[in-house]
């Protein structure tokens, strides 16, 4: 099974709450399920490339990172403004899903079933 995850989240400069969960859970997933791919995509700022590259579980072979590197400037506005015209759809940036789960507060539009961690306040 081919599975897209939206991990914008983790774009934060410091992860709080949902980052946390989002990162632990993903990661749990991956290593749950090694014969599974995961597409690992999201619009995250610039800044935080070098800390979120780091991460072991990116690593994985059944895992592709297909990160959108954004200025911090522009960060929050292009993903509502993704959000709203509602295209392109994230299979042009991660390729065809069988299931695309989503944990940000904004949703990126897909073609595929989708799935959303929804989080407390």
């Amino acid at each position: 099974m081919r599975i897209g995850l939206n991990m914008s989240v983790l774009g934060q400069d410091r992860l709080t709450g949902v980052g946390l969960v989002a990162r632990d859970s993903a990661e749990k997933l991956i290593q749950r399920y090694p014969r599974d791919l995961f597409v690992v995509s999201g619009l995250f700022p610039r800044a935080a490339r070098r800390r979120i590259e780091q991460w072991s579980w990116l690593q994985r072979r059944n895992v592709i990172f297909a990160p959108l590197w954004l200025p911090a400037r522009i960060f929050g506005d292009v993903g509502n403004w993704w959000q709203a015209i509602g295209r392109p759809r994230v299979e042009r940036l991660m390729g065809s899903l069988d299931v695309f789960h989503q944990y940000d507060w904004f949703h990126l539009p897909s073609r595929a079933p989708q799935s959303v961690t929804l989080f407390d306040s």
